[in-house]
Protein backbone atom coordinates (compact mmCIF):
# COMPACT_ATOMS: atom_id res chain seq x y z
CA UNK A 1 0.00 0.00 0.00
CA UNK A 2 1.66 3.64 -0.90
CA UNK A 3 2.45 5.74 1.98
CA UNK A 4 0.81 8.75 0.57
CA UNK A 5 -2.48 6.70 0.05
CA UNK A 6 -2.03 5.57 3.31
CA UNK A 7 -1.42 9.24 5.01
CA UNK A 8 -4.40 10.54 2.74
CA UNK A 9 -6.87 7.71 4.06
CA UNK A 10 -5.65 8.76 7.75
CA UNK A 11 -6.03 12.43 7.49
CA UNK A 12 -9.50 12.02 5.53
CA UNK A 13 -10.26 9.35 8.41
CA UNK A 14 -9.37 11.89 11.11
CA UNK A 15 -11.72 14.86 9.51
CA UNK A 16 -14.88 11.65 9.57
CA UNK A 17 -13.80 11.21 13.04
CA UNK A 18 -14.38 14.79 13.70
CA UNK A 19 -17.53 15.00 11.82
CA UNK A 20 -18.79 11.92 14.14
CA UNK A 21 -18.71 13.86 17.55
CA UNK A 22 -20.25 17.02 16.47
CA UNK A 23 -23.11 14.82 15.10
CA UNK A 24 -22.52 15.24 11.36
CA UNK A 25 -23.40 12.16 9.89
CA UNK A 26 -23.44 12.75 6.34
CA UNK A 27 -20.21 14.29 6.51
CA UNK A 28 -18.85 11.13 8.98
CA UNK A 29 -19.91 9.15 5.48
CA UNK A 30 -18.56 10.78 2.84
CA UNK A 31 -15.30 11.94 4.56
CA UNK A 32 -14.72 7.69 5.55
CA UNK A 33 -15.56 6.58 2.29
CA UNK A 34 -13.29 8.30 0.86
CA UNK A 35 -11.08 7.24 3.37
CA UNK A 36 -12.05 3.55 2.50
CA UNK A 37 -11.62 3.66 -1.11
CA UNK A 38 -8.01 5.25 -0.68
CA UNK A 39 -6.35 2.32 1.39
CA UNK A 40 -9.33 0.74 3.76
CA UNK A 41 -7.82 1.54 6.82
CA UNK A 42 -9.76 -0.32 9.63
CA UNK A 43 -10.50 2.92 11.64
CA UNK A 44 -12.23 4.21 8.40
CA UNK A 45 -13.92 0.98 8.03
CA UNK A 46 -15.14 1.57 11.70
CA UNK A 47 -16.14 4.78 11.14
CA UNK A 48 -17.93 4.28 7.91
CA UNK A 49 -19.99 1.34 9.81
CA UNK A 50 -20.80 3.83 12.95
CA UNK A 51 -21.95 6.82 9.64
CA UNK A 52 -23.89 4.49 8.43
CA UNK A 53 -25.78 3.38 11.38
CA UNK A 54 -27.02 6.43 12.21
CA UNK A 55 -28.14 6.95 9.07
CA UNK A 56 -30.35 3.77 9.86
CA UNK A 57 -28.16 1.30 7.49
CA UNK A 58 -28.13 -1.30 10.26
CA UNK A 59 -26.76 -3.66 7.68
CA UNK A 60 -23.84 -1.38 5.75
CA UNK A 61 -23.01 -0.97 9.49
CA UNK A 62 -22.84 -4.31 9.97
CA UNK A 63 -20.86 -5.54 6.54
CA UNK A 64 -18.68 -3.04 7.33
CA UNK A 65 -17.69 -3.46 10.90
CA UNK A 66 -17.20 -7.34 9.95
CA UNK A 67 -14.41 -5.75 7.87
CA UNK A 68 -12.56 -3.73 10.55
CA UNK A 69 -12.67 -6.29 12.70
CA UNK A 70 -10.57 -8.71 10.51
CA UNK A 71 -8.87 -5.55 10.39
CA UNK A 72 -8.02 -4.56 13.70
CA UNK A 73 -7.38 -8.58 14.63
CA UNK A 74 -4.44 -8.48 11.98
CA UNK A 75 -3.04 -5.44 12.97
CA UNK A 76 -3.21 -7.01 16.43
CA UNK A 77 -5.41 -4.65 18.15
CA UNK A 78 -7.52 -7.06 20.09
CA UNK A 79 -9.21 -4.53 22.26
CA UNK A 80 -10.93 -2.96 19.51
CA UNK A 81 -11.55 -5.91 17.57
CA UNK A 82 -13.41 -7.73 20.94
CA UNK A 83 -15.33 -4.08 21.39
CA UNK A 84 -17.14 -4.65 17.74
CA UNK A 85 -17.74 -8.31 18.29
CA UNK A 86 -19.55 -7.19 21.18
CA UNK A 87 -21.27 -4.42 18.66
CA UNK A 88 -21.91 -7.61 16.04
CA UNK A 89 -23.31 -10.15 18.79
CA UNK A 90 -26.24 -7.13 20.19
CA UNK A 91 -26.98 -6.09 16.10
CA UNK A 92 -27.34 -9.86 15.44
CA UNK A 93 -29.32 -10.30 18.63
CA UNK A 94 -31.88 -7.67 18.91
CA UNK A 95 -32.09 -5.96 15.26
CA UNK A 96 -31.85 -8.53 12.76
CA UNK A 97 -32.81 -11.30 15.14
CA UNK A 98 -30.07 -13.54 13.46
CA UNK A 99 -29.56 -15.08 16.81
CA UNK A 100 -26.65 -18.10 14.85
CA UNK A 101 -25.04 -15.07 13.73
CA UNK A 102 -24.79 -13.49 17.05
CA UNK A 103 -23.57 -16.85 18.66
CA UNK A 104 -20.72 -16.87 15.58
CA UNK A 105 -19.62 -13.37 16.64
CA UNK A 106 -19.58 -14.60 20.54
CA UNK A 107 -17.48 -17.39 19.54
CA UNK A 108 -14.93 -14.96 17.83
CA UNK A 109 -15.12 -12.71 20.82
CA UNK A 110 -13.99 -15.53 23.19
CA UNK A 111 -11.27 -16.16 20.19
CA UNK A 112 -10.01 -12.98 20.85
CA UNK A 113 -9.28 -13.39 24.69
CA UNK A 114 -6.41 -16.91 24.01
CA UNK A 115 -3.94 -16.76 24.61
CA UNK A 116 -3.52 -13.75 27.19
CA UNK A 117 -6.16 -11.67 27.53
CA UNK A 118 -5.89 -8.35 28.38
CA UNK A 119 -8.86 -6.70 31.09
CA UNK A 120 -10.05 -4.93 28.32
CA UNK A 121 -10.82 -7.51 25.73
CA UNK A 122 -12.12 -9.67 28.84
CA UNK A 123 -14.57 -7.22 29.64
CA UNK A 124 -16.15 -6.48 26.26
CA UNK A 125 -16.06 -10.36 25.70
CA UNK A 126 -17.87 -10.54 29.05
CA UNK A 127 -20.46 -7.65 27.72
CA UNK A 128 -20.91 -10.00 24.77
CA UNK A 129 -21.83 -12.77 26.92
CA UNK A 130 -24.17 -10.15 28.77
CA UNK A 131 -25.84 -9.53 25.39
CA UNK A 132 -27.09 -13.50 25.21
CA UNK A 133 -27.56 -14.63 28.65
CA UNK A 134 -31.19 -15.67 28.62
CA UNK A 135 -31.77 -15.99 32.75
CA UNK A 136 -30.98 -12.28 34.28
CA UNK A 137 -29.07 -13.71 37.24
CA UNK A 138 -26.61 -14.69 34.51
CA UNK A 139 -26.82 -10.97 32.58
CA UNK A 140 -26.39 -9.62 35.78
CA UNK A 141 -23.16 -11.97 36.78
CA UNK A 142 -21.38 -11.29 33.02
CA UNK A 143 -22.34 -7.32 33.73
CA UNK A 144 -20.48 -7.32 37.02
CA UNK A 145 -17.43 -9.20 35.41
CA UNK A 146 -17.12 -6.37 32.85
CA UNK A 147 -17.58 -3.59 35.02
CA UNK A 148 -14.71 -5.15 37.57
CA UNK A 149 -12.47 -5.66 33.93
CA UNK A 150 -13.50 -2.18 32.78
CA UNK A 151 -12.00 -0.14 36.23
CA UNK A 152 -8.92 -2.75 35.99
CA UNK A 153 -8.56 -1.65 32.36
CA UNK A 154 -9.44 2.11 32.88
CA UNK A 155 -11.69 2.23 29.88
CA UNK A 156 -14.58 4.39 30.52
CA UNK A 157 -16.67 3.26 27.53
CA UNK A 158 -16.94 -0.37 28.97
CA UNK A 159 -17.61 0.75 32.55
CA UNK A 160 -20.34 2.85 31.44
CA UNK A 161 -22.09 -0.13 29.43
CA UNK A 162 -21.19 -2.38 32.01
CA UNK A 163 -23.02 -0.33 34.52
CA UNK A 164 -26.17 0.17 32.26
CA UNK A 165 -26.44 -3.40 31.22
CA UNK A 166 -26.44 -4.27 35.76
CA UNK A 167 -28.46 -1.60 36.52
CA UNK A 168 -31.24 -3.01 34.86
CA UNK A 169 -30.52 -6.55 35.72
CA UNK A 170 -30.96 -5.71 39.24
CA UNK A 171 -33.82 -3.89 38.43
CA UNK A 172 -35.40 -7.06 36.33
CA UNK A 173 -34.50 -9.26 39.60
CA UNK A 174 -36.43 -6.88 41.23
CA UNK A 175 -33.97 -5.09 42.93
CA UNK A 176 -34.98 -1.88 42.12
CA UNK A 177 -33.53 0.46 44.58
CA UNK A 178 -29.42 -1.00 43.40
CA UNK A 179 -30.44 -0.94 40.21
CA UNK A 180 -31.62 2.75 39.95
CA UNK A 181 -28.13 3.32 41.35
CA UNK A 182 -26.06 2.07 39.35
CA UNK A 183 -28.16 3.65 36.32
CA UNK A 184 -27.59 7.28 37.80
CA UNK A 185 -24.01 6.34 38.07
CA UNK A 186 -23.69 5.62 34.46
CA UNK A 187 -25.37 8.53 33.46
CA UNK A 188 -23.37 10.88 35.66
CA UNK A 189 -20.25 8.93 34.22
CA UNK A 190 -21.57 9.87 31.01
CA UNK A 191 -19.36 12.83 30.45
CA UNK A 192 -16.28 10.15 30.18
CA UNK A 193 -17.51 8.62 27.27
CA UNK A 194 -15.42 8.62 23.86
CA UNK A 195 -18.36 7.26 21.52
CA UNK A 196 -22.03 9.10 21.35
CA UNK A 197 -23.21 5.55 21.46
CA UNK A 198 -22.02 4.78 24.76
CA UNK A 199 -24.45 7.57 26.13
CA UNK A 200 -27.12 6.95 23.52
CA UNK A 201 -26.92 3.26 24.92
CA UNK A 202 -27.14 4.13 28.88
CA UNK A 203 -30.45 6.43 28.07
CA UNK A 204 -31.94 3.72 26.20
CA UNK A 205 -31.45 1.29 29.14
CA UNK A 206 -32.32 4.32 31.83
CA UNK A 207 -36.10 4.54 29.74
CA UNK A 208 -36.77 0.71 29.98
CA UNK A 209 -36.13 1.20 33.23
CA UNK A 210 -38.37 3.39 33.67
CA UNK A 211 -41.02 1.45 32.41
CA UNK A 212 -40.30 -1.69 34.38
CA UNK A 213 -40.31 0.23 37.58
CA UNK A 214 -43.46 2.44 35.90
CA UNK A 215 -42.32 5.38 37.92
CA UNK A 216 -41.24 7.90 35.96
CA UNK A 217 -40.49 10.47 37.92
CA UNK A 218 -37.57 8.52 39.98
CA UNK A 219 -36.00 9.36 36.81
CA UNK A 220 -37.18 12.94 36.02
CA UNK A 221 -33.50 14.26 36.92
CA UNK A 222 -31.89 12.42 33.70
CA UNK A 223 -34.77 14.51 31.27
CA UNK A 224 -32.67 17.56 30.08
CA UNK A 225 -29.99 15.03 29.12
CA UNK A 226 -32.10 13.00 27.31
CA UNK A 227 -33.64 15.92 25.26
CA UNK A 228 -30.30 17.32 24.53
CA UNK A 229 -28.65 14.35 23.50
CA UNK A 230 -31.49 13.62 21.43
CA UNK A 231 -31.81 16.96 19.71
CA UNK A 232 -28.36 16.93 18.53
CA UNK A 233 -27.68 13.07 17.81
CA UNK A 234 -31.28 12.28 16.78
CA UNK A 235 -30.63 8.67 18.52
CA UNK A 236 -32.10 6.42 15.93
CA UNK A 237 -33.00 3.36 18.66
CA UNK A 238 -34.08 6.06 21.62
CA UNK A 239 -36.90 7.13 19.40
CA UNK A 240 -38.00 3.45 19.38
CA UNK A 241 -37.37 3.24 23.00
CA UNK A 242 -38.41 6.63 24.18
CA UNK A 243 -41.84 6.38 22.16
CA UNK A 244 -42.96 3.16 23.30
CA UNK A 245 -41.96 3.60 26.84
CA UNK A 246 -43.37 6.33 27.07
CA UNK A 247 -46.67 4.93 25.88
CA UNK A 248 -46.45 2.23 28.67
CA UNK A 249 -45.80 5.16 31.39
CA UNK A 250 -49.02 7.02 29.76
CA UNK A 251 -50.53 3.71 29.35
CA UNK A 252 -50.32 2.83 33.34
CA UNK A 253 -51.12 6.43 34.25
CA UNK A 254 -54.60 6.17 32.54
CA UNK A 255 -53.78 8.70 29.44
CA UNK A 256 -54.51 6.09 26.77
CA UNK A 257 -54.75 8.80 23.81
CA UNK A 258 -51.40 10.32 25.01
CA UNK A 259 -50.27 6.69 24.93
CA UNK A 260 -51.64 5.48 21.55
CA UNK A 261 -50.04 8.40 20.03
CA UNK A 262 -46.57 7.35 21.53
CA UNK A 263 -46.86 3.93 19.99
CA UNK A 264 -47.99 5.18 16.86
CA UNK A 265 -45.01 7.04 16.89
CA UNK A 266 -42.62 4.82 17.58
CA UNK A 267 -44.39 2.19 14.88
CA UNK A 268 -43.77 4.96 11.92
CA UNK A 269 -39.72 6.01 13.44
CA UNK A 270 -39.08 2.20 13.16
CA UNK A 271 -40.51 2.03 9.90
CA UNK A 272 -38.42 4.89 8.40
CA UNK A 273 -35.32 4.12 10.19
CA UNK A 274 -35.67 0.43 9.41
CA UNK A 275 -34.29 -0.73 12.33
CA UNK A 276 -36.31 -3.34 14.43
CA UNK A 277 -37.48 -3.36 18.00
CA UNK A 278 -34.71 -3.18 20.30
CA UNK A 279 -37.44 -3.81 23.30
CA UNK A 280 -40.89 -4.30 23.33
CA UNK A 281 -42.33 -3.99 19.64
CA UNK A 282 -44.84 -1.07 19.94
CA UNK A 283 -47.18 -2.76 17.83
CA UNK A 284 -47.85 -5.45 20.61
CA UNK A 285 -47.96 -2.43 23.54
CA UNK A 286 -50.88 -1.08 21.06
CA UNK A 287 -52.55 -4.13 20.25
CA UNK A 288 -52.72 -4.86 24.62
CA UNK A 289 -54.61 -1.20 24.45
CA UNK A 290 -57.10 -1.88 22.30
CA UNK A 291 -58.29 -4.95 23.39
CA UNK A 292 -58.32 -2.75 27.12
CA UNK A 293 -60.68 -0.77 24.62
CA UNK A 294 -62.95 -3.63 23.50
CA UNK A 295 -61.40 -3.29 19.83
CA UNK A 296 -60.80 -6.83 19.49
CA UNK A 297 -60.29 -7.07 15.97
CA UNK A 298 -57.81 -4.50 15.79
CA UNK A 299 -55.73 -5.82 17.97
CA UNK A 300 -55.91 -9.37 15.94
CA UNK A 301 -55.07 -6.97 13.44
CA UNK A 302 -52.30 -5.59 14.66
CA UNK A 303 -50.71 -9.02 15.87
CA UNK A 304 -51.20 -11.09 12.92
CA UNK A 305 -47.15 -10.49 11.86
CA UNK A 306 -46.32 -10.10 15.09
CA UNK A 307 -47.66 -13.56 17.16
CA UNK A 308 -44.73 -15.05 17.58
CA UNK A 309 -42.94 -12.15 19.19
CA UNK A 310 -42.79 -13.05 23.57
CA UNK A 311 -44.01 -9.82 23.95
CA UNK A 312 -46.87 -10.82 21.92
CA UNK A 313 -48.23 -13.34 24.96
CA UNK A 314 -49.68 -10.59 26.89
CA UNK A 315 -51.82 -9.41 24.36
CA UNK A 316 -52.39 -12.60 23.25
CA UNK A 317 -53.86 -13.86 26.47
CA UNK A 318 -55.73 -11.26 27.13
CA UNK A 319 -57.47 -11.76 24.04
CA UNK A 320 -58.11 -15.50 25.27
CA UNK A 321 -59.15 -13.71 28.93
CA UNK A 322 -61.79 -11.92 26.85
CA UNK A 323 -63.32 -14.35 25.09
CA UNK A 324 -63.83 -16.91 28.15
CA UNK A 325 -60.67 -19.12 27.30
CA UNK A 326 -58.75 -18.95 30.48
CA UNK A 327 -57.68 -22.40 30.67
CA UNK A 328 -56.14 -21.69 26.80
CA UNK A 329 -54.86 -18.11 28.28
CA UNK A 330 -53.18 -19.84 31.15
CA UNK A 331 -51.26 -22.29 28.70
CA UNK A 332 -50.31 -19.57 27.10
CA UNK A 333 -48.73 -17.65 30.11
CA UNK A 334 -47.23 -20.35 31.48
CA UNK A 335 -44.82 -21.41 28.37
CA UNK A 336 -43.96 -17.70 28.63
CA UNK A 337 -43.34 -17.48 32.12
CA UNK A 338 -40.95 -20.76 32.04
CA UNK A 339 -38.58 -18.90 29.54
CA UNK A 340 -38.88 -15.09 31.30
CA UNK A 341 -38.97 -16.58 34.91
CA UNK A 342 -41.17 -15.74 37.44
CA UNK A 343 -39.58 -13.89 39.40
CA UNK A 344 -38.12 -11.19 37.53
CA UNK A 345 -40.56 -7.76 37.37
CA UNK A 346 -41.68 -8.22 33.69
CA UNK A 347 -43.06 -11.04 34.92
CA UNK A 348 -45.90 -9.47 37.29
CA UNK A 349 -48.28 -8.40 34.71
CA UNK A 350 -48.14 -11.67 33.67
CA UNK A 351 -48.61 -13.48 36.67
CA UNK A 352 -51.16 -11.25 37.74
CA UNK A 353 -53.13 -12.37 34.63
CA UNK A 354 -52.18 -16.23 35.39
CA UNK A 355 -53.95 -15.53 38.64
CA UNK A 356 -57.00 -14.69 37.21
CA UNK A 357 -57.25 -17.16 34.46
CA UNK A 358 -56.14 -19.96 36.79
CA UNK A 359 -58.94 -18.90 39.48
CA UNK A 360 -61.75 -18.32 36.31
CA UNK A 361 -61.06 -22.20 35.74
CA UNK A 362 -61.53 -23.14 39.02
CA UNK A 363 -57.37 -24.15 39.64
CA UNK A 364 -57.66 -22.50 43.07
CA UNK A 365 -53.90 -23.93 43.86
CA UNK A 366 -52.10 -22.60 40.97
CA UNK A 367 -53.95 -19.30 41.08
CA UNK A 368 -52.97 -19.03 44.83
CA UNK A 369 -49.61 -19.82 43.90
CA UNK A 370 -49.31 -17.19 41.24
CA UNK A 371 -50.84 -14.81 43.82
CA UNK A 372 -47.67 -15.90 46.21
CA UNK A 373 -45.07 -15.23 43.71
CA UNK A 374 -46.81 -11.94 43.09
CA UNK A 375 -46.25 -11.45 46.91
CA UNK A 376 -42.43 -12.22 46.60
CA UNK A 377 -41.88 -9.88 43.86
CA UNK A 378 -43.81 -7.21 45.93
CA UNK A 379 -41.82 -7.07 48.82
CA UNK A 380 -38.46 -7.58 46.54
CA UNK A 381 -39.02 -4.55 44.41
CA UNK A 382 -40.83 -2.24 47.07
CA UNK A 383 -43.24 -0.98 43.73
CA UNK A 384 -46.67 -0.11 44.97
CA UNK A 385 -47.91 -1.46 41.28
CA UNK A 386 -46.86 -4.71 42.26
CA UNK A 387 -47.77 -4.86 45.70
CA UNK A 388 -51.15 -3.80 44.09
CA UNK A 389 -51.58 -6.88 41.64
CA UNK A 390 -50.32 -8.98 44.41
CA UNK A 391 -53.16 -8.17 46.20
CA UNK A 392 -55.82 -7.92 43.74
CA UNK A 393 -54.89 -12.11 42.92
CA UNK A 394 -54.74 -12.90 46.88
CA UNK A 395 -58.39 -11.19 46.77
CA UNK A 396 -59.41 -13.15 43.55
CA UNK A 397 -58.37 -15.96 45.52
CA UNK A 398 -59.92 -15.40 48.23
CA UNK A 399 -63.23 -14.61 47.12
CA UNK A 400 -63.51 -17.76 44.91
CA UNK A 401 -63.31 -19.95 48.51
CA UNK A 402 -66.60 -20.96 49.81
CA UNK A 403 -66.43 -19.46 53.06
CA UNK A 404 -63.36 -15.95 53.52
CA UNK A 405 -63.04 -12.85 55.75
CA UNK A 406 -60.45 -11.44 54.25
CA UNK A 407 -60.94 -11.28 50.46
CA UNK A 408 -62.54 -7.09 51.02
CA UNK A 409 -59.05 -6.94 52.89
CA UNK A 410 -57.04 -7.62 50.22
CA UNK A 411 -59.01 -5.58 47.43
CA UNK A 412 -58.97 -2.73 49.89
CA UNK A 413 -55.13 -3.07 49.84
CA UNK A 414 -54.98 -3.41 46.03
CA UNK A 415 -56.92 -0.45 46.12
CA UNK A 416 -54.63 1.61 47.92
CA UNK A 417 -51.54 0.39 46.33
CA UNK A 418 -53.02 1.12 42.91
CA UNK A 419 -53.81 4.68 44.39
CA UNK A 420 -50.32 5.14 45.38
CA UNK A 421 -49.00 4.22 42.11
CA UNK A 422 -51.47 5.90 40.21
CA UNK A 423 -52.85 2.96 38.31
CA UNK A 424 -56.46 3.90 37.12
CA UNK A 425 -57.36 0.86 35.57
CA UNK A 426 -56.11 -1.55 37.99
CA UNK A 427 -57.72 0.23 40.70
CA UNK A 428 -61.12 0.55 39.38
CA UNK A 429 -60.88 -3.43 38.55
CA UNK A 430 -59.98 -3.66 41.97
CA UNK A 431 -63.22 -1.60 43.16
CA UNK A 432 -65.08 -3.78 40.94
CA UNK A 433 -63.86 -6.69 42.45
CA UNK A 434 -64.85 -5.80 45.69
CA UNK A 435 -68.64 -4.46 44.76
CA UNK A 436 -68.99 -8.03 43.49
CA UNK A 437 -67.75 -9.16 46.87
CA UNK A 438 -70.26 -7.06 48.40
CA UNK A 439 -73.33 -7.70 46.24
CA UNK A 440 -74.73 -10.00 48.47
CA UNK A 441 -74.28 -8.65 52.08
CA UNK A 442 -73.77 -5.02 51.52
CA UNK A 443 -75.60 -4.04 48.37
CA UNK A 444 -75.22 -0.49 49.03
CA UNK A 445 -71.60 -0.07 49.24
CA UNK A 446 -71.70 -2.79 46.24
CA UNK A 447 -73.20 -0.21 44.22
CA UNK A 448 -70.74 3.33 45.53
CA UNK A 449 -67.90 0.62 44.54
CA UNK A 450 -69.21 -0.15 41.53
CA UNK A 451 -70.29 2.93 40.59
CA UNK A 452 -66.95 4.48 41.24
CA UNK A 453 -65.82 2.01 38.48
CA UNK A 454 -67.97 2.37 35.98
CA UNK A 455 -67.13 6.29 35.72
CA UNK A 456 -63.74 5.33 35.83
CA UNK A 457 -63.66 2.68 33.24
CA UNK A 458 -65.58 5.20 30.85
CA UNK A 459 -63.54 7.77 31.33
CA UNK A 460 -60.81 5.60 29.96
CA UNK A 461 -62.31 4.09 27.69
CA UNK A 462 -61.95 0.67 28.65
CA UNK A 463 -65.49 -0.71 26.95
CA UNK A 464 -65.29 -4.46 27.31
CA UNK A 465 -64.86 -3.68 31.65
CA UNK A 466 -67.23 -1.07 31.71
CA UNK A 467 -69.91 -3.22 30.27
CA UNK A 468 -68.98 -5.78 32.51
CA UNK A 469 -69.14 -3.25 35.35
CA UNK A 470 -72.51 -1.91 33.85
CA UNK A 471 -74.12 -5.48 34.21
CA UNK A 472 -73.29 -5.86 38.01
CA UNK A 473 -74.82 -2.18 38.36
CA UNK A 474 -78.19 -3.08 36.84
CA UNK A 475 -77.97 -6.71 38.86
CA UNK A 476 -77.96 -4.46 42.42
CA UNK A 477 -80.84 -2.26 40.54
CA UNK A 478 -78.98 0.61 40.06
CA UNK A 479 -81.07 1.55 36.58
CA UNK A 480 -80.67 4.62 34.80
CA UNK A 481 -83.64 5.37 32.34
CA UNK A 482 -82.69 5.66 29.18
CA UNK A 483 -83.66 8.52 26.43
CA UNK A 484 -84.50 11.90 25.34
CA UNK A 485 -86.29 12.59 28.81
CA UNK A 486 -82.87 12.32 31.05
CA UNK A 487 -81.33 14.81 28.65
CA UNK A 488 -82.61 17.49 30.73
CA UNK A 489 -80.34 16.62 33.87
CA UNK A 490 -77.07 17.44 32.36
CA UNK A 491 -75.22 20.52 32.80
CA UNK A 492 -74.94 22.90 30.29
CA UNK A 493 -71.52 22.43 29.67
CA UNK A 494 -72.18 18.08 29.98
CA UNK A 495 -74.80 19.07 26.89
CA UNK A 496 -71.91 20.49 24.94
CA UNK A 497 -69.47 17.36 25.77
CA UNK A 498 -72.77 15.04 24.52
CA UNK A 499 -72.69 17.08 21.46
CA UNK A 500 -69.54 16.72 20.62
CA UNK A 501 -69.29 12.72 21.31
CA UNK A 502 -72.46 12.13 19.00
CA UNK A 503 -69.98 13.51 16.33
CA UNK A 504 -67.66 10.93 17.22
CA UNK A 505 -64.89 13.04 18.86
CA UNK A 506 -62.46 11.63 21.02
CA UNK A 507 -61.91 13.39 24.54
CA UNK A 508 -58.69 14.82 23.39
CA UNK A 509 -60.80 16.28 20.02
CA UNK A 510 -63.38 17.16 22.76
CA UNK A 511 -61.02 19.16 24.64
CA UNK A 512 -59.20 21.22 21.96
CA UNK A 513 -63.22 22.25 20.72
CA UNK A 514 -63.86 23.54 24.09
CA UNK A 515 -60.67 24.55 25.52
CA UNK A 516 -60.32 22.31 28.82
CA UNK A 517 -57.82 19.73 29.68
CA UNK A 518 -58.40 16.34 28.35
CA UNK A 519 -59.01 14.80 32.08
CA UNK A 520 -61.99 17.63 32.43
CA UNK A 521 -63.08 16.18 28.84
CA UNK A 522 -63.47 12.82 30.29
CA UNK A 523 -64.97 13.52 33.43
CA UNK A 524 -68.12 15.18 31.47
CA UNK A 525 -68.15 12.24 29.23
CA UNK A 526 -68.18 10.10 32.73
CA UNK A 527 -70.69 12.12 34.71
CA UNK A 528 -73.15 12.31 31.18
CA UNK A 529 -72.97 8.63 30.52
CA UNK A 530 -73.86 8.12 34.67
CA UNK A 531 -76.75 10.18 34.56
CA UNK A 532 -78.36 8.99 31.12
CA UNK A 533 -77.76 5.52 32.21
CA UNK A 534 -75.69 5.34 28.83
CA UNK A 535 -73.62 2.16 29.18
CA UNK A 536 -71.49 3.39 26.15
CA UNK A 537 -70.58 6.53 24.39
CA UNK A 538 -72.41 5.09 21.09
CA UNK A 539 -75.81 4.27 23.68
CA UNK A 540 -75.54 8.51 24.39
CA UNK A 541 -74.74 9.49 21.12
CA UNK A 542 -78.01 7.18 20.06
CA UNK A 543 -79.95 9.23 22.50
CA UNK A 544 -79.06 12.65 20.99
CA UNK A 545 -80.20 11.48 17.71
CA UNK A 546 -83.32 10.60 19.11
CA UNK A 547 -83.98 13.56 20.68
CA UNK A 548 -87.30 14.91 19.27
CA UNK A 549 -86.24 18.50 20.21
CA UNK A 550 -82.87 17.88 18.40
CA UNK A 551 -83.03 19.75 14.66
CA UNK A 552 -81.27 21.15 12.17
CA UNK A 553 -81.01 24.91 13.34
CA UNK A 554 -81.78 24.42 17.23
CA UNK A 555 -81.28 21.78 19.65
CA UNK A 556 -81.32 21.40 23.18
CA UNK A 557 -77.37 20.58 22.93
CA UNK A 558 -76.04 23.34 20.89
CA UNK A 559 -72.55 22.40 19.27
CA UNK A 560 -72.31 26.63 19.50
CA UNK A 561 -73.02 27.17 22.73
CA UNK A 562 -70.89 29.63 24.56
CA UNK A 563 -67.26 28.00 25.40
CA UNK A 564 -66.39 28.25 29.34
Amino acid sequence: MPAQNQKMATDVAARGAAALRAGDWEAARSAFERAVAEAEPPEALDGLARALWWLTDVEGAVSYRARAFTGYRRRGDRVTAARIAWWLVREYATVLQNRPAANGWLARARRLTEPEPTAATRGWLALAEAELAPDPADHRRHAEAAYTLAREAGDPDLEIYALGHRGLALITAGQVVAGITDLDEAMAAAGEANAPETIGDTLCRLMTAAELVGDPDRFSRWNRALEVFMAEHRHVPLYGFCFTCCGEVAAGAGQWEEAEGFYTRAVRQLAQAGHGARCAHPVTRLALLRIRQGRFAEAEGLLSAYRDLPEAVEPLAALLLARGQAAAASRLLQRRLARLGHHTLPAAPLLSMLARARAASADLDGARDAAGQLAELAERSGLDWVRGLAALAAGRVAAAQPRTDDADQHFDRAIAAFEAANRPLERAVARRELARLWAQRRPDLAAEEARAAYQEFERLGARLEADETAALLRSLGVRGRTGPKRLGQLSQREREVLELVAEGLTNAEIAARLFISTRTAGNHVSNLLMKLGARSRTEAAAMVLRDPARSGSGTGISPHAPRR
